[in-house]
């Protein structure tokens, strides 16, 4: 496990700079809020089970957002929401293997807390995606 919420706060912070719509930058404010507060929480449950995490950066996360911050305008967002998208189904994978295989009734307790919350998300996300790429759509007709 990594401090990956810190790297998502980091993006989200760059896309309600840079994004053009809206909708990417309501979302992006969303991520913000959520990955800092999730993060507090691993960290106060880190310390609680004495278990450290590793925040170093992975070169293909410095890629990215080198990648998504030379995105212009409607192919920025799209880029955006599409990461968001991809990285929160992965998440969801995670924290259901995680429920499903761990055996501290805290630590279920909180991931399937957790999976409501992603599922939210990415429920979001995926509307905000249909969205952009209707727009997206109508504007090169």
């Amino acid at each position: 496990v990594r401090l990956a919420g810190f790297r998502a706060t980091v993006v989200a912070k760059l896309a309600q700079s840079k994004a053009a719509t809206n909708d990417a930058k309501y979302l992006a404010k969303m991520m913000e809020d959520y990955h800092i507060t999730m993060m507090e929480e691993v960290k106060h449950m880190a310390m609680l089970k004495n278990v450290s995490i590793p925040t170093a950066d992975l070169p293909e996360d410095n890629e990215a957002y080198r990648n998504l911050a030379n995105k212009k305008q409607m192919e920025f967002d799209l880029e955006y929401v599409q990461m968001v998208v991809k990285k929160h189904e992965g998440a969801i994978t995670l924290f259901q293997k995680g429920a499903q295989e761990s055996k501290e009734v805290d630590m279920i307790s909180w991931t399937t807390e957790k999976l409501l919350l992603l599922n939210d998300h990415l429920l979001h996300a995926n509307a905000v995606k249909e969205k952009l790429n209707s727009m997206k759509n109508n504007l090169y007709r």
